[in-house]
């Protein structure tokens, strides 16, 4: 009695450990995404750049989608070169009036055309005398600015008012008239061309700081056009963003011939995810950059070695593929992290992976870094947030100066590679002999950091960062594993009813397995792994943020688990032996159940199918913005019915999860809710695809296939439109349905067996089935715990391989409950009975006698 009380109190100062670590938990969280969060990531340490910004839509050439995404040119309201087109564009400009408004008149107005002359070129130069001619034709150097996932056109007004100047402060001593009067005579300013003649670098670098140049610096003009995207998300599937390159590499094309660019090309600002966007169309269309349109890149808060908050694995299998193939020999790359302020994309994701087997002509510097050369002031200590760099004054500033280096450098015919130490040089001034690398000072920028705000803020802080929400969830399958595989050894083959309640203290030491021993678990791998290695921004995460999200991914659990079983408690009546599988030999067989719960599935899915179809496209139709645009075709179709497919196999899972919370085991509960949150996370980005039917999206296949005709292969999971869509199917949602059927089946089986026990009266038939166990399942738990460390390994890193999770867990579970269900098939009862009774005729038709001996 003593040593049971002491076991009892043991586990209650256990599981009050497990709760208030939840609560301290669940605190710091809020602390971070309600406090120091909105404090840290608030974009306040930069100031607005201003403009009076008006943008004109163009059309785009040989595009394959004209009506989604468009191509438009900033301009201010105060500049006089395009004050004759806004009457040509008329409802089609997009300005402060219109950014907030449904345009009720369309008509009045339209895309601008060639002929319009929207770049400005003399009449004497233009290639066509239809072309009209423009009042005050002096054009700037063109940039084209790329947004980044969800991000918007309106987001380049910025970086266009540093091109024409008008941006307040940054005048650098011009007037708002000098400025109005130097675009109307083209006195006073310049694109950039046929400044000097430089023969070598620290030559350029000697004029470039004296004052001679000063003044072709302040006179530098950009003429800036941005891409609208439609604010669509690119990181959600990899089709979007191979659907964006391709309109990227339309509208280069577009701008290169209105603008008739010599060989200074034009140069590329590009925002988050629209990087990945250029590096696409490079690839894609290498005539890009071969042909000298795209010479040039600058990045803002670009993750280039890989994409942490996406959910589909085809951006992480291009991505991979991208950064596999190396850079591009003909552009000079420059990438700017916005630092530890960014809470979207942690500076090491920045970083541009380099290819040791070539000439580096990309580089990643910090903001902070080449902003404090100009600006001494500890507001830009730590950079600023994944918004403000597109706005932020004194960055753009520097930006600009960058473009104007770049742009002198590439007309003087330097190498990408001469134009990236030119660039270095002028970025980094009077630090350029410094050798601290990027990792280095992003590095010192987390301590500094941490010594000045504290561990607790520290931790509370990164965890308000949204890119977690990745690791989150796979934290969660995680825990599950973990959790399920502590189990597994002492697990045994009895299975009691939710009316037999199982002990306190039962319930006390799975609770705290749950909410304690697994979190540390978590956390004890990840600290091995950090010491072993670490690629990217997992090395800087703190031990505290690791535990608490472990802890917030185990009580994940613990919620659904708790709300699946109240759901079955109040929703269904406990099975008794009438509404189990019949109990003959023939019945009880592991391969026979699969087949039989299989069949029933199908049958019912099958009779809803037709309803889940027509609620998807009542629901997407409701939905699309559009309604003229869905239609009805062979792709449409496809997708329709994998988007009802994966509605259907969720819906199988859920209805699974309550029935196994209701009646059986934890887990077989387990085993079907790692199933669940793994086809949600492996699908996420497939199914937001496919449930995309308007006639823009069906373009995407043929961009797959243009993909691939260049990358000569397949690339991960991706290999075409429709066959992703198969492969998915067969890869993830087959393996999960069969799996989740061969856990059901087994659950019935352990059901007839714990009652056909009953009924005997005869208490050695369990021991006999426990330790019959087969050596294929102990087998199989081994793979099952390397799988398990496999996953659990890779938690905080972004990666495809994740996915394989699905197919090889399920062969796992089918295959380690077969085995299991060996020594509890009927068959295998009878046999037991009959030793345990000492009568072979309980098991077979021959008299005992003739046996007897044996």
């Amino acid at each position: 009695m003593a040593a049971a009380a002491n076991r009892k109190a043991v586990n209650i100062i256990f599981f009050i450990t497990a709760v208030t670590s939840c609560l301290i938990s669940i605190s710091f969280l809020l602390y971070g995404l309600i406090v120091e969060g909105p404090a840290f990531y608030n974009g306040q340490e930069c100031s607005m750049t201003y403009s009076q910004y008006q943008f004109l839509p163009i059309r785009v050439i040989k595009s394959k989608d004209q009506g989604q995404y468009r191509l438009l040119k900033f301009t201010d309201a105060r500049d006089p070169r395009h004050q004759h087109l806004y009457d040509v564009s008329g409802s089609y400009v997009e300005n402060y009036g219109s950014q907030n408004k449904k345009r009720l008149d369309t008509d009045a107005g339209r895309l601008l055309e060639f002929n319009d002359n929207w770049c400005l070129l003399p009449k004497n130069v233009t290639k066509s005398k239809q072309w009209n001619e423009a009042p005050y034709p002096h054009r700037g150097h063109p940039v084209l600015y790329v947004p980044g996932h969800w991000g918007s056109f309106s987001q380049a007004r910025s970086i266009g008012a540093h091109g024409t100047r008008w941006t307040g402060r940054s005048l650098q001593g011009k007037s708002l008239y000098s400025v109005y009067e130097s675009f109307k005579s083209g006195q006073g300013m310049h694109d950039g061309r046929n400044l000097f003649l430089a023969k070598t670098e620290n030559e350029f670098i000697d004029w470039y700081h004296s004052s001679y140049s000063l003044s072709y610096t302040k006179d530098f003009v950009m003429d800036v056009f941005s891409l609208d995207f439609n604010s669509e998300g690119a990181a959600l599937h990899s089709s979007k963003l191979l659907r964006q390159a391709e309109f990227f590499a339309r509208a280069i094309e577009t701008i290169a011939e209105g603008c008739q660019l010599d060989d200074s090309g034009i140069t590329v600002v590009a925002h988050s995810i629209g990087a990945w966007v250029v590096r696409f169309a490079l690839k894609m269309y290498p005539h890009l950059s071969e042909n000298g349109l795209v010479l040039n890149v600058i990045t803002l808060a670009s993750p280039l070695s890989g994409v942490p908050y996406a959910v589909d694995a085809g951006v992480h299998d291009i991505a991979q593929h991208l950064n596999d193939l190396g850079g591009n020999d003909n552009v000079t790359f420059i990438s700017v992290s916005g630092g530890v302020r960014d809470e979207m994309i942690p500076p090491e994701a920045c970083d541009v992976p380099l290819d040791a087997n070539k000439t580096p002509s990309s580089k990643t510097f910090l903001a902070t870094t080449i902003m404090n050369r100009n600006v001494e002031t500890a507001k830009y200590k730590y950079g600023m947030d994944h918004r403000a760099i597109v706005w932020c004054h004194d960055l753009l500033k520097v930006v600009r100066e960058m473009i104007f280096a770049l742009v002198v450098t590439t007309h003087q015919k330097m190498s990408p590679h001469n134009r990236l130490h030119v660039a270095n040089k002028i970025m980094l001034g009077k630090h350029v002999h410094n050798q601290s690398t990027f990792q280095n000072d992003t590095q010192r920028l987390r301590d500094s950091l941490l010594s000045e705000i504290g561990y607790a803020k520290a931790v509370a802080i990164q965890l308000a960062s949204p890119y977690h929400l990745n690791s989150l969830l796979k934290l969660a399958i995680s825990a599950l594993l973990v959790n399920l595989n502590l189990s597994a050894p002492t697990k045994r083959h009895t299975h009691t009813p939710r009316k037999q309640s199982r002990s306190y203290s039962a319930k006390l030491t799975d609770t705290t397995a749950i909410l304690l021993i697994v979190p540390m678990l978590l956390l004890t791998l990840f600290c091995i792994k950090s010491a072993v290695t670490c690629h990217g921004h997992e090395c800087q995460l703190l031990l505290g943020t690791v535990y608490i999200l472990s802890q917030l991914a185990a009580l994940i659990y613990f919620i659904v688990y708790l709300v699946t079983s109240f759901v079955s408690s109040v929703s269904s009546k406990p099975r008794t032996k009438a509404d189990s599988p019949q109990s003959t030999a023939e019945k009880n067989k592991f391969s026979a159940m699969v087949l039989k719960y299989c069949k029933n599935q199908l049958q019912y899915l099958l009779f809803i199918f037709p309803l889940v179809i027509g609620s998807v496209y009542a629901s997407n139709y409701a939905f699309v913005n559009d309604n003229n645009d869905l239609v009805w075709n062979q792709t449409s179709i496809i997708a329709y019915c994998f988007v009802s497919v994966l509605v259907l196999q969720l819906m199988f899972l859920l209805k699974s999860l309550i029935i196994l919370s209701g009646w059986w085991s934890q887990s077989e509960y387990k085993v079907t809710l790692i199933f669940t949150l793994a086809i949600i996370k492996a699908t996420h980005g497939t199914f937001l695809y496919a449930l995309l039917l308007t006639k823009g999206e069906q373009i995407d296949s043929d961009l797959y296939n243009q993909f691939f005709s260049n990358a000569q292969a397949s690339i991960g999971s991706l290999f075409g439109y429709h066959n992703e869509l198969a492969f998915c199917i067969l890869t993830k949602v087959m393996p999960t349905f069969i799996a989740i059927n061969a856990v059901r089946a087994y659950a019935a089986m352990m059901l007839q067996f714990n009652s056909t026990c009953d009924n005997n009266q005869t208490s050695c038939i369990k021991s006999i089935a426990e330790a019959n166990r087969s050596d294929g399942y102990w087998i199989l738990t081994v793979v099952r715990v390397l799988l398990t460390i496999w996953y659990t390994w890779n938690v905080f890193a972004s990666q495809s391989q994740d996915d394989q999770l699905i197919p090889a867990y399920a062969a796992i579970i089918f295959f380690t409950y077969y085995w299991k269900s060996i020594p509890i098939s009927s068959a295998a009862v009878d046999i037991y009975s009959a030793v345990a009774h000492n009568d072979l005729s309980l098991c077979c038709s021959v008299a005992k006698d003739q046996y007897k001996n044996e």
